[in-house]
């Protein structure tokens, strides 16, 4: 009798810092913005264990530090006391920090987020 068992376990610690600044295009019921952010990144340890049978691969990757910007751009609607906002983001998280041959890490973004308020 033959059994086959494979799996992953993964672990990733990221700790982040961003500012930036946004702009609001017009003053109308629906406002379009753009945005502009530089960040900062500490990626932890990274461990994956692989087994495949009985065969075991573990692979840990260093701590290290990246730093990156992205841009943003959406629109707002304010209906009552919901806000809604879709919005689309492009990142660059090693824009700063590349090494020579290492690909950029790109990352595209697109969300929706409603905001509800309190008081007044």
């Amino acid at each position: 009798m033959y059994t086959y068992s494979a799996g992953l376990e993964t672990r990733q610690e990221v700790f982040s810092l961003s500012t930036g600044l946004q702009w609001n295009l017009l003053r109308k019921p629906v406002t379009p913005f753009f945005g502009l952010s530089f960040t900062a990144s500490w990626f932890g340890t990274l461990d994956a264990n692989i087994t495949d049978g009985i065969l075991t691969t573990a692979k840990n990757l260093s701590p290290h530090t990246e730093g990156g910007a992205f841009v943003s751009g959406g629109a707002r609607m304010k209906i009552i006391r919901v806000i809604a906002e879709i919005q689309a983001r492009y990142a660059v998280d090693n824009l700063f920090t590349q090494k020579k041959n290492e690909d950029i890490i790109e990352n595209r973004h697109l969300g929706l987020n409603l905001i509800y308020l309190i008081g007044r």
